[in-house]
């Protein structure tokens, strides 16, 4: 990432005055480098699957039932599988959209944001639909703890609902310096605690630029500061950080490429510091997700899994799991209560004893990619994919 205009004095370490709207001409910008930032593209237009989908079961799920396939990917719903939520894609929801992100505060107040402008929203009995009037991909959403909700895929914009229900608006963060930032400058993912004013954001990073790795914002739909810097942590020790999670306003912790692992303390403080992990492997860790009492549980590439116990340096490598496919997300409501989901419409639960593969029903020979798993409790869990809002079916949630 390259800096677009040199400054030669020092920035402050606190955030400076707030900008609201759209970059004005004449202000600085920031630049993270060349490469398309968006995390998940657009489905291709025509809804075609890509080269890098999976092809369809040989057995066009009409196979009996001792097929471990069939078993995997039953036709129709039944308690305990995860099941396609009815009445959105190909219907009120553009069949084509993908869905990046799903978060919320409660089971019902759940929001899931994807491509094409699309926002979907949860108040405990249905999904409503609100589409950006532009066509821009949302990677991740935020609801915070006063009511107001943050959805981006990039620095250059956060779009922010107010508490108080209002419409969205698109905000155009400033630096320290009242500097903005490009397109390119793509949020890897977004985390706040809810009794902090900062959220923190991981940031996509091309070869030859300065915007960190790492780095906090604080503020509303009246204007959003972004700290140039990271408040010192910035760097991640070089990796790009791909999950963030955390224990409360002080304590954050973050994964990223070749295993990365790393905790930052007092990260609500002026001055966070920044600790690495080991967490036992090479690979690309995509998920964390914190369980309580110090413990996180993180995935990745080849369906990698790890966990850390809180008073341990070293993250446990998990065995058992039983898929090599990546794993985008893992949500852990406890130690006895972890799901993680990936590639090729992959979910796995862990009881506290044993990991096992739950079946998704109703997609037919369809096998999407699953990016992203929240839980409000042990009944109401969703996962959002391409092309798909999945949500638990249990005697007293989600689909029946």
């Amino acid at each position: 990432m390259r800096r677009v205009t040199r400054r030669t004095t020092t920035p402050a370490t606190t955030a400076a005055t707030i900008v609201l709207g759209a970059a004005l001409a004449g202000v600085l910008t920031w630049a993270c480098g060349s490469g398309d930032p968006s995390p998940l593209a657009l489905v291709p237009d025509g809804g075609a699957p890509d080269a890098s989908e999976p092809p369809p079961s040989a057995d066009g799920g009409d196979a009996d039932a001792g097929d471990p396939e069939a078993a995997l990917f039953p036709a129709a719903c039944a308690r305990g599988a995860f099941c396609p939520v009815s009445g959105l894609f190909g219907a009120t929801v553009d069949a084509r959209v993908w869905l990046n992100d799903v978060a919320g505060t409660s089971a019902s107040d759940v929001w899931a944001v994807g491509s094409r402008g699309t926002i979907l929203h949860y108040d405990g009995k249905a999904w409503r639909v609100s589409l950006l009037p532009t066509n821009e991909t949302l990677a991740h959403v935020l609801p915070r703890a006063d009511g107001s909700v943050w959805a981006t895929s990039s620095l250059a914009r956060i779009h922010v609902r107010p508490a108080n229900g209002g419409a969205w608006h698109a905000v155009a963060p400033t630096d320290d310096w009242g500097s903005v930032f490009v397109e390119a400058c793509g949020v890897t993912d977004m985390w706040g605690s809810p009794d902090s004013e900062w959220v923190w954001f991981g940031v996509a990073r091309a070869y030859g630029g300065t915007v960190p790795r790492l780095t906090r914002a604080r503020g509303g739909v009246d204007g959003i500061s972004v700290e140039a810097y990271g408040s010192g942590v910035g760097e991640a020790f070089g990796q790009t950080v791909h999950a963030l999670a955390g224990h409360g306003s002080g304590e954050l912790w973050g994964v990223g490429d070749l295993g990365s692992s790393f905790r930052i303390t007092a990260a609500s403080s002026e001055t966070p510091g920044l600790e690495a992990f080991n967490t036992q492997t090479q690979g690309s860790l995509r998920g964390l997700s914190a369980a309580g009492a110090g413990e996180l549980w993180a995935v990745g590439v080849g369906g990698d899994v790890r966990r850390r116990r809180a008073t341990e340096r070293s993250w446990d490598v998990v065995t058992g799991v039983r898929v090599s496919t990546t794993l985008h997300s893992v949500w852990a409501r406890s130690s006895t209560d972890v799901w993680a989901v990936g590639d090729e419409a992959t979910i796995v639960h862990f009881d506290g004893t044993s990991w096992a593969r739950v079946p998704v029903a109703a997609l037919g020979d369809r096998r999407p990619a699953l990016f992203e798993v929240w839980g409000a409790d042990a009944e109401h869990v969703w996962v959002v994919g391409e092309g798909v809002l999945l949500e638990l079916a249990t005697s007293s949630g989600g689909e029946k």
